[in-house]
């Protein structure tokens, strides 16, 4: 028997698409490594750079370094200043008041164009309208009422409703009348 169609098969390793897939996966290894080597190199250049100012430190040299490579990581966010991403979140800037106004304060002095987003309660209430013109369920909700409206407002819909709710109020006296009459059967016969 021959072994040929093997060849064939998704799980064998001579396939032109598992060999691809193994070149791949060494490609990303090599990458891999050569990264891992070279942030190696950078950890030992920064060892180096940091035994050079103990030993200048030591030496009584005091030569002020321009720029800390990790040193921002211990600092905090507050050690910097305020980011331009509390800003977008609702902080008051706070900018230069020397000798010539801001923008903003311009702004709100004379009540230009776009001073309407200064005020707070304002940006709030347009917020609050746009959550509510802008949400999934209310937009739902809406679209419910609109049907309910048009079949209230359809009297050949209405009629139709109103027949079918008479229909099926019959049938259930009907059949309450017919469970009636089978259990005074049932009495009688026993």
């Amino acid at each position: 028997m021959s072994l040929a169609f093997l060849n064939k098969k998704s799980w064998h390793t001579a396939t032109i698409r598992n060999a691809e897939r193994v070149w791949k996966a060494e490609q990303k290894q090599k990458a891999e490594q050569k990264k891992m080597e070279q942030l190696r190199k950078e950890r030992e250049e920064e060892r180096q750079i940091e035994e050079l100012r103990r030993l200048q430190a030591a030496s009584g040299l005091n030569i002020k370094t321009h720029g800390e490579r990790v040193d921002w990581m211990y600092e905090g966010v507050h050690a910097q200043g305020p980011t331009s991403e509390e800003y977008l979140l609702g902080k008051k800037y706070e900018g230069n008041l020397g000798g010539e106004e801001d923008d903003i304060l311009k702004m709100e002095k004379k009540g230009g164009i776009g001073s309407v987003f200064l005020n707070k309660k304002a940006n709030e209430e347009m917020e609050e309208r746009a959550r509510l013109r802008e949400d999934p369920l209310v937009a739902i909700m809406h679209r419910e009422q609109a049907a309910r409206a048009a079949v209230l407002n359809n009297p050949v819909q209405m009629e139709k409703i109103e027949s079918r709710a008479k229909e099926l109020r019959k049938l259930k006296k009907f059949r309450k009348k017919q469970s009636k009459k089978e259990k005074k059967k049932k009495e009688k016969g026993s």
